[in-house]
This record gives structure tokens, C-alpha cells and sequence, in this order.
């Protein structure tokens, strides 16, 4: 129940509670709790025309290609095919690897999505906790998926470095059957990323790319896999879903025409969500709460190996997270500093309480045993 986002979500939706906290959804809200979303891409939505009741290109087009790779810094000699969000990239990549076998290697830390999607596409995922990990995985199936969520990872916040992915990489692919994907979908929320599309050049790899976050525009459902090598991957999109939204194409192609006034837009957004992560992480660090390593991003996880109790004790307290491997994920993005604030007391109060009760336990168990020798001896 508590690793499920959306019933997380739906619960708290039905806490009617002025002191509710909701920090379960990954979406960038302001203080107010509106939805944070590019002005420049809405200011170009109304400028789309009846073109936009017409189908898509299957690929997006030469229009949406050359605006996406404006965005994210994509070499241009790489070929792309439009997708339905990051999660479409992922969809088309499984069915154009499939093999007899096949393997999804993720992070332990990692978008929980992933798992489902191995199992609706028959992939055996197969997890690591650091890019440190038994390469022998690749000997035992047909197809493996070594999958890196990079930079500002779901739901952990690590932005791997350039140094460490080359020496990864480098292993990986002494294996012919590896594909290696990254998955970018929060690529604008850390700086100086370039170099991971320059890997595509000494190695073959993939590149799920997604609006949803960057702009704020997460119903629109755009995205791209981009491939560093030529290859055509509309057929297999068109036997999957068609064609995605031609009115999404078309304004974000709009958007895009100024790309240095697009970029300055996101850039002023993700300084907003740093300076409210790098308070949260003072926060933690005051009241000696840990929490995995964090560089960026939208949600924070904090280091509990057995969450469950502390979920319960903070539902009953109105504040709504998630549980995942080995911790709490907390959504940053869409809670104000005096949330954060109420997170981090709320949480401290749980520690102390169950510290005090482990106390008791001890106490009580000195005592028995205390009373036992006591016994045996007279």
C-alpha cells in the first residue's frame, strides 16, 4: 500500500484536514499549491490553429526533433521518435529489444514504475544499490536493459558523474547483449549534463526524454527516445500508439522558437526548487534525520530500513508520503518550507518516541533477567 504513489495520492486527497501535507506526488507546485508550469509554452497553446485537430507525424517531425534537441543538447546526428513521456520512451525501447530472454537492470532506489512495466513487457528486472554491482547478470539473459536515471534521480536526487559513468559504461558494454538507456527526465534540473549525450558517441545508447517535469506540462504526455545511431523507430511507435497529441507538438515547436528564452524560463524554475531542497536538507541535517545522498531534484528519501510505522504515525498526523526500498520519499516539489518545517518535527517526535520505548524494553528485559539470577541463586 505505501509504495502505491497514486493511492498514496488518493488518500490524501480525501483528507479534508487544513493541516494536510501531501507529499506524495511528483509535481512542482508553488506555495500556493498551483501547478508550476512554463508561461511560454501556455502563451503558445493559444496560439495553435485548427492544424492541430490533424494527425502528428508518427516521429513528432523535423520541427519537434530539432526543438527537442534545442532543449536538451542533443547531438543532431542522432535520430529520435516521439513518445508519450518518458514512460512511451521506455514502452517502444522494450518491444524494439525484445529478445527470448530479457532483463531490466534498475537502481534499488528507483522509480517504482519501472517494475511494472518489466512485468507487463516479461523483462526479469534485476536491481543494484551502487553502479558498483555483479556484472554477471549479463551472462544470463538474451537482452539486458541496464537502465540509469541520471541526473537528479527519482526518488533519490543523485546526479552521477561524468568520471563514474564512463568507467560503468566502459563494462557494460564488453557485453554484447547490454543496451544502455538513461532516462532524463529530470535533465534541466542539473547543470553542466552535456556530457551524457557525448557517450552515445563511443557507445551505443538511448535516451528517454520527457517535457512532463522540464516544463511543467505533465498531461500533455511529450517525450522522445532518442537513439545515437540511425535508425527508424516510427513503425514500431505506430503499432503501439500512432501518433502522439499534434496540439503538444505543435506548441511546444512554438515555444521552442526562442530557445535562450525558454531555457531562461526553466532555469528561474529550477532555482526556485533548489533553494527550497537545500533548506530541506538543512533541515534534516539540524535535526540528525538521515536521507540517501542528494545533489537535485524533485524528491528527497530519507534512510529508514523499516518505514512503516513512521508512515502510519505521520498519517495520523495529516502528512502523507511514500514508502520505498529501505526509506520515505518525500516530494519536495509540491510542499512550502512551513510543510518541510512540520515534516521534519513530526519526524524527530517519531524518533524520540521510539527511542524512549526501546528504553523501556531494554530496562524491563535487565530486570527479568536480573530476577532470574536472583531465583537461581537462592
Amino acid at each position: 500500500m505505501f509504495k502505491d504513489v497514486p493511492l498514496m495520492h488518493s488518500i490524501a486527497l480525501k483528507d479534508l484536514s487544513e493541516n494536510k501535507i501531501d507529499a506524495t506526488i511528483g509535481v512542482f507546485l508553488d506555495d500556493n499549491k498551483n501547478l508550476v508550469y512554463s508561461d511560454i509554452f501556455d502563451s503558445a497553446l493559444s496560439k495553435v490553429n485548427k492544424n492541430m485537430y490533424n494527425y502528428a507525424a508518427v516521429d513528432g517531425g523535423t520541427a519537434y526533433k530539432n526543438a527537442m534537441f534545442s532543449c536538451f543538447n542533443v547531438p543532431s546526428e542522432y535520430s529520435m521518435v516521439s513518445t508519450p513521456g518518458g514512460t512511451g520512451a521506455l514502452t517502444i525501447l522494450m518491444a524494439h529489444k525484445k529478445a527470448k530472454t530479457n532483463a531490466l537492470v534498475i537502481p534499488r532506489l528507483a522509480w517504482s514504475n519501472y517494475n511494472k512495466m518489466a512485468e507487463l513487457n516479461d523483462y526479469v528486472y534485476s536491481d543494484f544499490i551502487t553502479l558498483d554491482f555483479d556484472y554477471d547478470v549479463f551472462n544470463k539473459y538474451d537482452n539486458v536493459m541496464f537502465l540509469v536515471n541520471t541526473p537528479a534521480s527519482n526518488p533519490v536526487g543523485i546526479s552521477y558523474s561524468k568520471e563514474l559513468l564512463t568507467d560503468v559504461l566502459t563494462k557494460v558494454k564488453q557485453y554484447p547483449n547490454a543496451v544502455v538507456v538513461f532516462d532524463l527526465a529530470y535533465y534541466n534540473f542539473e547543470d553542466n549534463q552535456e556530457f551524457i549525450f557525448e557517450f552515445g558517441k563511443q557507445f551505443e545508447c538511448y535516451y528517454m526524454l520527457s517535457l512532463s517535469k522540464t516544463l511543467g506540462v505533465y498531461g500533455f504526455r511529450l517525450g522522445a527516445l532518442v537513439s545515437s545511431k540511425k535508425e527508424n523507430l516510427a513503425p514500431i511507435a505506430r503499432g503501439i500508439w500512432s501518433s502522439i497529441s499534434n496540439v503538444g507538438i505543435l506548441s511546444f515547436v512554438e515555444a521552442a522558437k526562442d530557445i535562450d528564452a525558454l531555457q531562461k524560463e526553466i532555469n528561474e524554475k529550477k532555482g526556485i526548487l533548489q533553494d527550497r531542497t537545500k533548506f530541506f536538507i538543512n533541515l534534516l541535517n539540524e535535526n540528525s534525520i538521515p536521507y540517501y545522498p542528494f545533489q537535485n531534484g524533485f524528491f528527497v528519501t530519507l534512510d529508514f530500513k523499516e518505514p512503516d510505522e513512521l508512515i502510519k504515525y505521520l498519517m495520523e498526523k495529516h502528512i502523507y508520503t511514500v514508502k520505498c526500498n529501505g526509506g520515505i520519499r518525500i516530494a519536495v516539489c509540491s510542499i512550502d518550507k512551513k510543510e518541510m518545517t512540520e515534516i521534519v518535527k513530526n519526524i524527530k517526535e517519531f524518533i524520540q518516541i521510539t527511542c524512549k520505548s526501546k528504553i523501556i524494553i531494554i530496562i524491563m528485559c535487565t530486570c527479568r533477567y536480573c530476577a532470574v539470577l536472583n531465583y537461581i541463586r537462592y
